[in-house]
C-alpha cells in the first residue's frame, strides 16, 4: 500500500523541466562572438582609415611649410649654375619631409632637383609630371613600383614644389590590438562551449543515475502493483497486475460487464463499490480469476473520489501481502529514501517505525544499528544524541492535523520540518535542512532594507535637485532679461551717439580742411586735427559696441553664402596697407590659390582687419606681419604672425573680454578700444569657426582663424596649431580640442620659430 504511492512521486520528478536548452545557448555564444569579432574589424579599418589620413595631413601640412621656405627662388634658379643655384639644394634638404623626398620642378617643367631619399624612390620627371599647382596629396609610382604619395605647392616664380613620401604602411601596428581582441574573444567562446560541452556529458550521468533510481523504484510495479481507473464507462486495469494474472502484460480497459465475470461473485457488491462509490467503501480486498481458472486475492484502495476514480491495486494472499515480495518492496523504499537529501521518517497507524534514512540519523546523532522497525517515539527517544525535545516536538506522530514549521536544531542547523498523514492513517516526517537558505533570506531582507534607505534618500535629494532646479531658472531668467536690458541700452546709447559724432567729425575735417579759409593760429590746426582723430576714435567705439550688442541680442544678421576668400583677403590686405606703411611695418602676404569658404563676406573682412590692425598695433618701427593660409579638404585657416611685443600667459587668459588691454607700455602709446579681438571672436564663432592665439614676450603673436569650406561642416584646428595656441571661441566638438600626442606638445611661442 505504501509503496504504490511512490510511482506517482518518482515520474513527476522525473519528467520536471529547469533544464537549459544548450543548442540555443551554443547559438546564442556564437551569434555573440561573431558581433564582437564584427565590431572588432569595423573599429580597426576606422583606425586605419584615421592613421592614414593623419599621414596625409602631415604631408600636406609638410609641403606648406616647405613651399613657404623656398618662396625666394628666381625662375631659372634651376637651370643655371649661380650662386642661387648652389645654395638651393641645401636649403631644399632642410624642406625634406621625415622619411620622404622634396623637388623642386623648373617653370617649363623639362628640369628638377631632389633632396632627400631620391635614390631610393628612384623618381623621373615624367613620374613627378601629374603634379602640378595646389595639389595633393596624389598618390604616384616610381620606377621601381614603389607606391608613393606626392603633394605639390606652387611658387611665386612660378616653379612647382613637391613633397613626396611613402604610402602610409605598418598596418598590422593598427590591427595588432583589434586581432589580439578577437583572438581572446574566441578563446572566451570556445572555453564556455567547452564548458557547456562537460556539463551536458555531467547531466547525461545524472540522468543515467536518475533513470537507475527509478527503475529500482519502480520495482514494485514488477511485483504486481499499479494504479486502476474509473469512471461510467470501466475500469482500466495496469499491465503489471494483467502479468501476475497470466495475461498479456498491457493495460486494459475493462467494461463492468467483464468486470462481473473477472471477479467473485461474492466480491462483486465490493469491488463495484471501491470503483464506483455509490457505497462508502474506500479499501478492501477482492478475488479475481487469473488466465488458469484459479482465484487470485487482490487488494483494492481509493486514492482519488473525484471523477475518474483512482486507486491503487496489487496481488496479495489470503491473509494480506505476500511476505516475500514485501520485503523486497520495502528493500527497494529504503534505496529510495537513502537517495532523497532530506531527514526522512515513517509512522504508521499505530504509532511504530516503519522507515527512515541516514539523513535523519546523522541529524539527531543516532547509530543506525540502533534503530528498529517497530519502535515507538519513546524507544527511539532512548537512542538519539540529542535533547529529547527535538524529536518529540518535531518528528514524532502528533495527535492532531498536518503540521508545518521551521526550527533551530543542534550544530545551529535551521530546519523546515514537515509532518502529514498517510493514505493508511500513519505520519511522514521530512526535515529539510533551511540554514543557507534562510542566512541568504535574512541579507536578502537586510539588502532590501538598504536598498529602501538608498531610495529614500535619492528621493530627497531628486526632490533638493528639482528645488535648485527651479532656483536656477529663475535666476537665469533674471540674468538673461538684464543682459537684454544692457544690450537694449548700449544699442540705443550708440545710435544716440553717433548722430552728433558725425557732425563733429564731418565739422572737423572741414576745418582742418581750411575750405572756407585759414584758421589763424597753428595752434588751431593741431587741435582741429586732434578733435577729428578723437572723434574717428569714437565713432569707431561705438560702432563696435553696436555689434557687439546686436551679438549678444541675436539681431546680427548674417548672410552665410559661398565666399571668395582670396579676393576678400585681398581687399583686407590694400586696406590696411596704407596704415601699415605709416607705422613702418613691413606687410608680406602668401595668399594666391586659396579655395572659398562658407561664411558672411563683411564679417571674414572685418575680422582679418581687426586681427591685421592689433597686429600693426603691437608691433614697433621695422617690424613686420606675415599672412598665411593653411587648407584641408573641411576647412581654411588664415594665419596673421607679427614679430611685435607678443604676451605672456596671464595675458593670453584675459583674451577675448570686451575693452581688455594689453598693459605695457608700448601698448599704451597706441590707441586701441580693447573691442576687436572681442568682436572678432564673435564673428567667427558665428559663423561655426575657430579663434586661436599664440604668443611669446618678445617674439611676436599669431593669430589665426578657421573657417568651413561647406555648409554643414565641423571644422577642426590644423595639427600645425594643436597643442601650441590658445582657443578663444567654444568648440562646437570635442575634436576641436583634441589633445596632441606626446610628440606635439610644446609651447605656445615655438610656432614662432
Amino acid at each position: 500500500m505504501k509503496l504504490g504511492l511512490l510511482r506517482p512521486t518518482i515520474l513527476k520528478e522525473s519528467t520536471s523541466p529547469g533544464r537549459p536548452h544548450h543548442g540555443r545557448l551554443t547559438a546564442l555564444t556564437l551569434l555573440l562572438t561573431g558581433a564582437c569579432i564584427g565590431m572588432l574589424a569595423v573599429n580597426g579599418a576606422g583606425e586605419q582609415t584615421r592613421v592614414q589620413d593623419s599621414q596625409a595631413s602631415q604631408l600636406v601640412t609638410g609641403a606648406v611649410i616647405g613651399a613657404d621656405r623656398m618662396d625666394w627662388i628666381s625662375q631659372g634658379a634651376i637651370s643655371r649654375d649661380t650662386e642661387e643655384a648652389r645654395q638651393l639644394r641645401p636649403r631644399l634638404e632642410a624642406t625634406v619631409p621625415v622619411a620622404g623626398a622634396a623637388y623642386i620642378i623648373s617653370v617649363d617643367r623639362r628640369a628638377f632637383i631632389g633632396a632627400g631619399k631620391v635614390r631610393s624612390f628612384s623618381l623621373t620627371l615624367r613620374d613627378l609630371g601629374p603634379l602640378n599647382g595646389n595639389m595633393g596629396p596624389v598618390p604616384i609610382n616610381g620606377v621601381g613600383g614603389q607606391k608613393l604619395v606626392g603633394v605639390a605647392r606652387a611658387l611665386p616664380g612660378g616653379q612647382t614644389y613637391v613633397a613626396v613620401s611613402p604610402q602610409p604602411t605598418g598596418a598590422w601596428r593598427v590591427w595588432l590590438p583589434y586581432g589580439g581582441a578577437a583572438i581572446a574573444v574566441c578563446a572566451l567562446a570556445a572555453a564556455f562551449l567547452r564548458l557547456s560541452a562537460q556539463y551536458r556529458l555531467a547531466m547525461a550521468g545524472v540522468e543515467g543515475e536518475k533513470n537507475a533510481l527509478l527503475t529500482r523504484a519502480l520495482g514494485p510495479e514488477r511485483a504486481g502493483c499499479g494504479l486502476w481507473q474509473a469512471d461510467a464507462q470501466g475500469v482500466t486495469l495496469p499491465a503489471a497486475l494483467r502479468a501476475i494474472l497470466g495475461c498479456n502484460r498491457e493495460e486494459t480497459h475493462m467494461t463492468y460487464t467483464g468486470l462481473r465475470a473477472a471477479v467473485h461473485p461474492d466480491d462483486l457488491p465490493q469491488a463495484l463499490g471501491i470503483l464506483l462509490g455509490n457505497e462508502k467503501i474506500f479499501d478492501g480486498q477482492v478475488r479475481m480469476r487469473n488466465a488458469g481458472g484459479e482465484w487470485q486475492h487482490i487488494y483494492l484502495r481509493v486514492t482519488q473520489t473525484t471523477t475518474p476514480r483512482e486507486g491503487i491495486i496489487l496481488p496479495v494472499t489470503e491473509t494480506g501481502l505476500d511476505d516475500g515480495r514485501a520485503s523486497g518492496l520495502i528493500e527497494r523504499l529504503r534505496e529510495t529514501l537513502e537517495a532523497i537529501p532530506e531527514a526522512f521518517l515513517l509512522w504508521d497507524s499505530y504509532g511504530r517505525l516503519v522507515a527512515w534514512n541516514e539523513a535523519f540519523a546523522q541529524t539527531f546523532h543516532i547509530d543506525m544499528d540502533d534503530m528498529q522497525e517497530g519502535m515507538t517515539a519513546r524507544d527511539l527517544a532512548k537512542a538519539v544524541g540529542v535533547d529529547n525535545k527535538f524529536l518529540y516536538d518535531y518528528f514524532a506522530p502528533p495527535g492532531d492535523g498536518p503540521s508545518e514549521v521551521e526550527a533551530l536544531f543542534p550544530d545551529d542547523q535551521f530546519m523546515k520540518v514537515t509532518r502529514r498523514r498517510t493514505i493508511g492513517d500513519g505520519w511522514v516526517c521530512i526535515g529539510q535542512n533551511i540554514t543557507d537558505a534562510r542566512a541568504e533570506a535574512e541579507q536578502r531582507a537586510r539588502n532590501e532594507r538598504e536598498l529602501q534607505m538608498t531610495v529614500d534618500i535619492l528621493e530627497r535629494s531628486r526632490k533638493d535637485l528639482r528645488e535648485a532646479m527651479r532656483s536656477y531658472e529663475v535666476e537665469k531668467q533674471r540674468s538673461e532679461d538684464a543682459n537684454r536690458a544692457k544690450s537694449e541700452f548700449l544699442a540705443n546709447m550708440s545710435h544716440e551717439l553717433r548722430t552728433p559724432l558725425n557732425a563733429i567729425n564731418g565739422f572737423s575735417e572741414l576745418m582742418r580742411e581750411e575750405l572756407y579759409g585759414p584758421l589763424g593760429h597753428e595752434k588751431y590746426a593741431e587741435y582741429i586735427c586732434d578733435i577729428h582723430e578723437s572723434g574717428k576714435h569714437l565713432l569707431a567705439l561705438i560702432d563696435d559696441i553696436l555689434d557687439l550688442s546686436k551679438i549678444e541680442a541675436g539681431k546680427l544678421d548674417l548672410d552665410p553664402t559661398q565666399v571668395d576668400l582670396e579676393r576678400v583677403l585681398s581687399e583686407g590686405l590694400r586696406f590696411i596697407e596704407p596704415q601699415m606703411h605709416q607705422s613702418d611695418v613691413t606687410l608680406k602676404a602668401v595668399v594666391d590659390n586659396v579655395p572659398s569658404i562658407w561664411g558672411d563676406a563683411r564679417a571674414t573682412k572685418q575680422v582679418l582687419i581687426n586681427l591685421l590692425s592689433n597686429a600693426e598695433k603691437f608691433t614697433p618701427r621695422g617690424g613686420s606681419v606675415t599672412v598665411t593660409a593653411l587648407v584641408d579638404l573641411s576647412s581654411v585657416t588664415v594665419m596673421i604672425a607679427d614679430t611685435g611685443i607678443g604676451m605672456n600667459e596671464e595675458q593670453l587668459d584675459r583674451l577675448g573680454t570686451p575693452f581688455e588691454l594689453v598693459e605695457d607700455h608700448f601698448a599704451r602709446t597706441r590707441r586701441g578700444t580693447g573691442l576687436g579681438l572681442s568682436l572678432s571672436k564673435s564673428l567667427v564663432q558665428a559663423q561655426g569657426g575657430i579663434l586661436s592665439v599664440a604668443s611669446e614676450m618678445g617674439r611676436g603673436t599669431v593669430a589665426s582663424f578657421t573657417l568651413p569650406r561647406r555648409e554643414g561642416v565641423v571644422v577642426t584646428l590644423p595639427s600645425l596649431l594643436i597643442g601650441r595656441s590658445r582657443i578663444l571661441t567654444e568648440p562646437a566638438t570635442k575634436d576641436v580640442t583634441t589633445a596632441p600626442t606626446v610628440d606635439e606638445v610644446r609651447p605656445a611661442g615655438t610656432l614662432l620659430n
